[in-house]
């Protein structure tokens, strides 16, 4: 409940949900308004602007009568954004993970055509690049499996390549024709991320995830012990006890 991922994803969730009704609102008032009456109140004060000014005018024990009856999603005024969140060098980290993603979807697509596996979180993607500085941003996603999560695999390795990697002409490099397709060794893929500081030749490589499937998350990987689900569910899963021990 506490951790600071959960935190941070719901905290983005709850301003995706602010801006999105405030620009529904002048086309179909009706629908953004009742979706704002189904918002939790605890979301609602942190909306900006208000009758009551910035972050909703505070608790409901601080509000009139009368100001309680005219809430709606009309008095939080048009969609802002904050300046702060305005940052080139996440904007430049973005564009590079956002063409890895989609180079690594076609990879899974046609591991899947070959029937080495049936869905994304079969796989498991090996990620190989020569740039120092893409290196370190790929690194740095490792933790919680935030990488695994943005290729939708099971599993992701991140290893670094000094010499210049193989390219093959945007494809895949082509199995042995002569081995049965769920047989086949891993596929390999190889492309050019531009754009600085996070240019680098990356070679991502699709293969079958080894280990078992955790009921919770479907993710295919180490089970904990005594446990009959992964170590990452095992934790939340001890965690929610605590909050209701």
């Amino acid at each position: 409940k506490t951790s600071f991922q959960r935190r941070c994803a719901q905290f983005v969730l709850a301003r995706v949900l602010e801006n999105l009704l405030k620009a529904l609102a002048p086309v179909i008032p009706h629908v953004a308004q009742e979706i704002y009456e189904f918002t939790p109140r605890a979301i609602i004060d942190g909306f900006e602007g208000s009758l009551g000014g910035k972050g909703g005018g505070g608790r409901r024990d601080s509000k009139t009568e009368e100001e309680e009856e005219l809430r709606c999603i009309f008095t939080h005024g048009w969609l802002t954004t904050d300046e702060s969140w305005h940052s080139d060098e996440i904007a430049s980290q973005m564009e590079g993970l956002e063409v890895l993603m989609e180079e690594a979807n076609r990879a899974l697509e046609n591991a899947r055509g070959r029937e080495l596996i049936r869905s994304s979180l079969e796989a498991e993607i090996e990620i190989t690049t020569n740039g120092k500085r893409f290196f370190a941003l790929l690194e740095s996603l490792q933790e919680n499996q935030q990488l695994a999560s943005l290729m939708r695999s099971s599993r992701t390795i991140v290893s670094f390549g000094d010499e210049d990697l193989p390219r093959v002409g945007g494809g895949m490099d082509e199995c042995d024709e002569n081995r049965d397709a769920k047989q086949s060794p891993p596929l390999l893929k190889t492309f050019r991320i531009e754009g600085e500081p996070y240019a680098a030749d990356v070679q991502v490589e699709v293969r079958a995830a080894k280990g078992s499937k955790c009921p919770r998350c479907w993710n295919i990987g180490d089970i904990a012990p005594g446990s009959d689900v992964c170590d990452r569910c095992a934790d939340v899963l001890q965690e929610r006890v605590r909050d209701y021990s």
